[in-house]
């Protein structure tokens, strides 16, 4: 935990998402796979889907935007739309901006 940027992203948990009761956080290997990457998310990017009792089934956050690049590095070309792939081409420029919905 201390090579990760988890105690860094505590501020913003308490800051974004304590004070109102939900303050959701993702945490994931790096992509090299050494070590882990953590996220938080302030609650209005958040959608919850519960049973009825009110225990939690799904959340997905969104939407936000990632470059081309940025959704190969995180995804892999095969796991890309069509569109993707062509904006990592060269007839495209990678840095082209897609909106996503991250499902959990």
């Amino acid at each position: 935990m201390k090579d990760s940027n988890y105690y860094s992203h505590l501020a913003s948990v308490m800051l974004d998402g304590g004070s109102l009761g939900c303050a959701p956080g993702w945490i994931e290997k790096k992509m090299n796979g050494e070590g882990i990457v953590c996220s938080n998310f302030h609650p209005y990017e958040i959608y919850v889907d519960e049973d009825s009792d009110g225990v939690i089934n799904q959340w997905a956050r969104g939407p936000f935007e990632l470059s081309a690049l940025q959704a190969a590095q995180k995804f892999k070309n095969n796991r890309l739309s069509k569109t993707l792939q062509e904006s990592l081409g060269t007839e495209k420029n990678p840095l082209d901006r897609f909106k996503f919905i991250h499902f959990c």
